[in-house]
């Protein structure tokens, strides 16, 4: 819990030297991520897909996979070039050993072609990495 709270009040000094970074709000606000917020969000704009995705990796660690599961598909829904969404979608699939269906296999292909496009090579290996074992099997 400690980490948490210096992560926040590091971001708060951060919004403090430059207001105008949205990058920091975000990064403070998942700091501070419960789930009464993340709902709250939903229910102030529905449409907010980054709300569905982060209240997905909530339940996901909560053991809630088929909650989480129904919330990245939302964030999907609302935002179809969210690779973190797809991406997460998958794992949480493969917490319930469905790994092998086509959503599975179709979620990690998009997300590491999205990831790519994003220039989020951390996400793109990671996708890559998985498919690679995919095709050996």
């Amino acid at each position: 819990m400690k980490q948490y709270q210096k992560a926040i009040a590091d971001y708060t000094k951060a919004i403090e030297i430059n207001p105008n970074f949205v990058g920091t709000y975000n990064n403070r606000g998942l700091s501070k991520i419960r789930l009464e917020d993340l709902t709250g969000a939903i229910e102030l704009v529905p449409q907010y897909a980054p709300a569905y995705t982060n209240l997905g990796l909530a339940l996901n660690k909560q053991g809630k996979t088929e909650a989480a599961i129904e919330n990245f598909s939302k964030a999907i829904e609302l935002n179809p070039g969210d690779a973190a969404a797809y991406f997460n979608r998958r794992v949480t699939l493969k917490k319930l050993a469905k790994t092998d269906t086509d959503l599975a296999i179709k979620d990690i292909q998009q997300a590491g072609k999205l990831a790519k496009q994003q220039g989020n090579l951390a996400l793109q290996k990671q996708a890559e990495q998985i498919v690679s074992q995919l095709d050996r099997n």
